[in-house]
């Protein structure tokens, strides 16, 4: 167990460190247009190099200096200009901190990432700052930013938010009944700004060539089950009687339950949050005729891996639990106290499992996910001298019942 833990945060470090390769083209300055291997590293920022290969040659990194374009076969695209940002803080906890009164504006070659590809364009930068910059661009149009400036008003002593981008929203709905009047409303987000462009370009006439997937986090709901197959021990350094001594066979049970996954935009998807709660049990009885009856509501909480670059988008997950009973029967694990009133008998019975577990699956076909997990909990000892470590695996099938 160990040891596939230790595989799969290496695996895991690997992914975000190098990358991954993808069918790409770049476009060069002369206007020539290259196919080959793009690695795509953690863009939520704006890359500033790209790294390329061609089947029969070696990797090279390209700049702004380099190209005019880059792009990810059906996936994101980018273009090169020169423009001015607005670099103003952002952060009105540092605004208000510093008192922030001045405007910084500084021109900057960068790739803007491509949201609407249509007669009036859409762009965005992300910068290290965290900071995202939306600009419009058409034929007409010369490029502009987009702008919300935060500034300190030592007057009214708190931080002023002024929303410059919507005059520019409202010159370039002008025509359009319905949209000029109503561009305050807008908000400064990707999926808003993406929605009112797409109106532009629909109220003047003109289609969309290009439009880049919204980021947004993806909630789905899937229903989980399957057969689990734990084996239990009772183990002590200084107790031995039938409950140590007794060889426990494999329980194999049922398993189910619900699971929702928040599936991140960044990375390409790559990254997602699960929680699921499931029905568990454990029913094995020991050489010695000692019966263990166990039933659970586990509650799960973890990430999640895929890779999008694999047909079947083999997946890998790794999540902590806990086990909260709904009943028990334990032979041989309680105790009786001798008072001078009388006996009294104590459960040593673990009032909550704790453990952790990893897990490998695939997709079957959009909505169906195969998956084989191994787990490792502390059991059902609540006595300090006697652990009870459970080893499990799990075989299981979800069925995705929404998505949102």
């Amino acid at each position: 167990m160990r040891l596939l833990l230790l595989s799969v945060t290496l695996l895991y470090s690997h992914i975000i460190v190098h990358g991954k390769s993808k069918d790409g083209w770049l476009v060069l300055n002369n206007g020539d247009t290259l196919r080959g291997q793009i690695t795509e590293q953690n863009w939520s920022i704006n890359p500033s190099s790209i790294e390329f290969s061609v089947e029969t040659g070696k990797s090279s990194i390209y700049t702004t200096d380099d190209l005019l374009s880059f792009g990810l076969a059906n996936g994101s695209r980018y273009i090169k200009r020169k423009t001015d940002i607005d670099k103003s803080e952002h952060r009105s906890d540092q605004v208000a901190k510093k008192g922030i009164k001045d405007i910084v504006i500084q021109t900057e070659q960068v790739f803007l990432k491509v949201l609407i590809d249509g007669h009036y364009d859409l762009l965005l930068l992300k910068d290290k700052n965290g900071k995202s910059h939306f600009f419009i661009e058409s034929t007409d149009y010369k490029l502009k930013e987009l702008i919300v400036r935060k500034i300190w008003s030592s007057e009214l002593n708190q931080v002023i938010v002024q929303n410059l981008y919507t005059a520019e929203l409202t010159n370039l709905a002008m025509g359009c009944d319905g949209l000029s009047n109503n561009t305050n409303k807008i908000i400064y987000k990707t999926k808003e700004l993406v929605a009112f462009v797409k109106k532009i370009n629909a109220c003047k006439g003109f289609g969309i060539e290009y439009e880049s997937e919204v980021g947004e986090t993806i909630v789905s709901i899937s229903v989980v089950g399957g057969a689990s197959s734990s084996k239990i021990k009772f183990e002590s350094s200084t107790i031995s009687n039938n409950l140590t001594n007794g060889n426990y066979p494999v329980s194999v049970n049922g398993y189910g339950g619900l699971k929702v996954n928040l599936t991140f935009p960044q990375n390409n998807k790559r990254w997602s949050l699960f929680a699921e709660t499931a029905y568990k049990a454990i029913n094995t009885t020991s050489k010695f005729d000692y019966e263990l009856r166990v039933n659970y509501l586990k509650i799960s909480m973890g990430p999640q891996f895929t890779f999008q670059s694999t047909k079947s988008k083999i997946f890998l997950s790794g999540a902590l639990f806990i086990g909260v009973p709904l009943s028990h029967k334990i032979d041989g694990l309680s105790s009786t106290v001798v008072y001078k009133t009388g006996t009294k008998t104590i459960d040593g019975f673990r009032k909550l499992e704790q453990g952790v577990f990893i897990g490998i699956g695939s997709n079957v076909t959009k909505k169906i996910k195969t998956e084989v997990r191994f787990e490792s909990s502390s059991g059902v000892s609540a006595y300090l001298a006697i652990s009870s470590p459970v080893k499990s695996a799990y075989v299981l099938l979800s069925y995705q019942l929404s998505n949102k």
